[in-house]
């Protein structure tokens, strides 16, 4: 990332002149030659915090500092973004592997982001999305993390926020493909009413969605009929079956009921609609509804 910096920056000083430098919350120097008797100021890029150091009055210094900050997070963002598509050759010394998120939200984000992950690749793009790229080399980890900021969004901002997560990348071939492939379940995500989305893990509802729309209205009404004979709680049972993949010592203990109670539901379940969760066919009928209703 210094790399990939240095040379956005030797880009930005024909353009300026006033010398300065840039530090990391280390203290490192990242850019620039020593300062030491120049004014400070906060700067942030791509969601981390950097010092700007440059010889100038305290009463430009922060719009000297707001020019340095967007001048850097436009065109790095703009780099990044420009690899993952192909438009540019990549830059050497990336550092992967790596976990790639996308997460589209109508709030103010970059803060709280930094807070959670101390990382300085947090990426503006249009429409209100963020690109996050995380140094991890474990997918459930990225997932767990994912649920973790969907809990923590939910809990300081209450905004709407839809997370996509990409693949594992060891290379920039694979970030690419794992870019676009989060921005076709970030596409989905609407349409199958999901916070966290995966496109790998989207193989039903991709199906599902290939289906006319004609045929699944069709299909939807003959479960829901069969459905609407069941009280509240009943359907909720129906939920978290599936939602346990129909293991039922699971789905007993999220319901706080025992086993044995279970099965009796599933029973009048059977009963009433000729539809047995512990018959497979019949559980993918309820799964496919839940899906698409």
């Amino acid at each position: 990332m210094q790399n990939i910096l240095n040379k956005l920056l030797d880009g930005i000083i024909p353009c300026l002149e006033t010398k300065f430098a840039i530090t990391d919350k280390k203290g490192h120097l990242i850019y620039g030659g020593d300062m030491e008797k120049a004014m400070q100021s906060s700067i942030r890029i791509c969601g981390a915090k950097f010092t700007l150091l440059a010889d100038i009055p305290p009463s430009i210094l922060k719009d000297f500092g707001l020019l340095v900050e967007d001048y850097i997070n436009t065109r790095l963002g703009s780099k990044i973004l420009d690899c993952l598509l192909g438009k540019e050759n990549p830059p050497e010394g990336f550092p992967f592997p790596c976990g790639l998120l996308l997460i589209k939200s109508p709030g103010k984000l970059e803060d709280l982001l930094y807070e959670l992950f101390k990382t300085d690749l947090i990426f503006s793009m249009p429409d209100t999305t963020l690109l996050v790229i995380l140094q991890l080399d474990n997918l459930n980890e990225l997932k767990e993390i994912s649920q973790a900021l969907l809990d923590s969004i939910n809990e300081e901002l209450c905004v709407k926020t839809i997370i996509s997560i990409g693949r594992i990348s060891h290379s920039w071939e694979e970030m690419s493909m794992s870019f676009k492939e989060a921005q076709k379940a970030l596409d989905f995500a609407p349409k199958i009413n999901s916070s966290i989305v995966s496109y790998n893990d989207m193989i039903f509802e991709r199906l599902l969605l290939s289906i006319p729309n004609e045929t699944r209205k069709n299909f939807v009404n003959e479960i829901k009929q069969k459905l609407d004979l069941l009280d509240k709680d009943t359907r909720k049972t129906i939920r978290v079956v599936l939602d346990c993949n129909l293991n039922m010592s699971e789905a007993a203990r999220k319901l706080y009921i025992h086993r044995n109670t279970l099965m009796y539901r599933l029973d009048k379940i059977a009963n009433s609609t000729g539809l047995d969760l512990r018959n497979f066919k019949d559980a993918v009928k309820m799964e496919i509804f839940k899906e698409i209703q």
